[in-house]
């Protein structure tokens, strides 16, 4: 087994434990409705972290000449201007600098569109049939993730906004977003 599919088997296990993806039971795969969409998959990394693996979930893939961003919608750009946020880097005399660990991620999908985000996954053994799984967060590869992402950010600062209003203006209009 290469490093590649070591790191995609350890993903997987990674995202089961954190409740980012569930197995559906042969009942539940059986089951398909008018949002049941099957989204192909694939691994990237970057030369200088081959360990590091991020699971793309192709989600403008076509099948039959359609695919599930088509049917999504693109959303606000809720995105603060890169220029404004690097100028407030000069308005005081320390500025900080964060992440926000797999942002998508840390997002929840309603049940009832979970099985628009299945997808196979059987690992390297291909003598057996592939198990079903969905996600049950956002996905990078959807079209609507990121304005998504940022308004699920921007409310959960505007609900502390009377308790913190400083730090809920700073999340808000001092954050840059990237890929």
């Amino acid at each position: 087994m290469t490093l590649q599919e070591e790191v995609a088997e350890w993903k997987i296990e990674e995202y089961l434990t954190k409740g980012y993806i569930r197995k559906l039971d042969v009942t539940e795969a059986e089951k398909a409705g008018p949002r049941t969409w099957y989204l192909p998959h694939f691994g990237v990394t970057n030369p200088s972290k081959p360990s590091k693996l991020r699971l793309v979930f192709d989600a403008a893939a076509k099948s039959n000449g359609v695919s599930l961003n088509d049917h999504l919608l693109q959303g606000a750009d809720l995105l603060q201007n890169l220029t404004s946020i690097l100028w407030k880097f000069r308005q005081k005399r320390i500025a900080f600098c964060s992440d926000i660990r797999d942002m998508f991620h840390q997002v929840f999908i309603r049940e009832e569109d979970c099985s628009a985000q299945r997808f196979f996954w059987r690992g390297m053994d291909r003598s057996r049939q592939p198990d079903i799984y969905e996600m049950k967060v956002m996905t990078f590869g959807a079209t609507s993730s990121p304005s998504m992402a940022q308004f699920v950010k921007n409310r959960n600062a505007e609900e502390f906004s009377s308790k913190f209003p400083e730090a809920a203006r700073a999340i808000i209009e001092k954050h840059y977003v990237d890929d």
